[in-house]
């Protein structure tokens, strides 16, 4: 009778630990996910910014930005035909 209690602890244990084990997976898993998608949203956030700084430090460009943008307002810098 002592070594079947002994068997089943010993079982008990096992199974905790291998329920522990994969809560523990789940948990990193989810962790991975979750700054894989920050890392996304951020160099979606820095493409934006590096194209919004290269339209806007050529003139031409940020003149057309501009009035395409505001095509209403009469002192929109206009463009010289090439």
């Amino acid at each position: 009778m002592k070594s079947k209690t002994w068997r089943d602890v010993a079982e008990f244990v096992g199974t905790a630990s291998i329920v522990a084990g994969l809560i523990l997976v789940a948990l990193e898993v989810r962790q991975a996910n979750n700054i894989a998608k920050a890392q996304m949203v951020m160099n979606i956030g820095a493409q934006a910014n590096e194209f919004n700084r290269s339209t806007y430090e050529n003139a031409e460009v940020a003149a057309l930005v501009g009035a395409i943008s505001n095509p209403d307002k009469s002192n929109s810098p206009k463009l010289k035909n090439r």
